[in-house]
């Protein structure tokens, strides 16, 4: 039988979550680097198109290319890299809660539970700011954070 993750209350282990500008700033590296992919994607179909599409053909290209390649990037980076360009540069690393390297799997299983966290308008990630641990939803459901390195 599977353990639940503990979702509110203490942890049974002693989490010391990177501060919450240091996972910002990750973010944000993250989120540049992302736009730079799309924003390329973007450049080549266009000149590669005769005539420039519609307003709501562009803005749906945009919103697909912004998910598939954000979702490619995301894994990408974790499955092979173990950590994000803009963790790395932030100096944050992933932690499981018993303090270890997380596994591929453990990586893979946190992407999901960050789709979880960012559904229901990003309740989840916005979940770190009350937290006593200063742990997002995604970090319980997968049980691994972001440490300072």
């Amino acid at each position: 039988m599977r353990e639940i993750p503990l979702l509110v209350g203490a942890l049974p282990v002693e989490v010391q979550a990177a501060p919450i500008a240091l996972r910002l700033t990750a973010v944000m590296v993250d989120g540049a680097l992302a736009a730079g992919a799309v924003l390329a994607t973007l450049l080549v179909v266009t000149l590669s198109q005769k005539a420039l599409p519609g307003i709501k053909e562009i803005g749906l290209g945009v919103a697909a290319a912004a998910v598939v390649l954000g979702a490619a990037y995301q894994i990408l980076s974790l499955t092979l890299g173990k950590a994000t360009p803009g963790m790395r540069f932030a100096h944050v690393t992933l932690r499981t809660f018993a303090n270890e390297r997380p596994t591929r799997s453990q990586r893979l299983g946190r992407l999901g539970a960050l789709l979880l966290s960012l559904l229901p308008a990003g309740l989840g990630v916005l979940w770190a700011f009350f937290d006593r641990d200063r742990l997002s939803l995604h970090d319980r459901l997968s049980r691994t954070y972001l440490r300072k390195q």
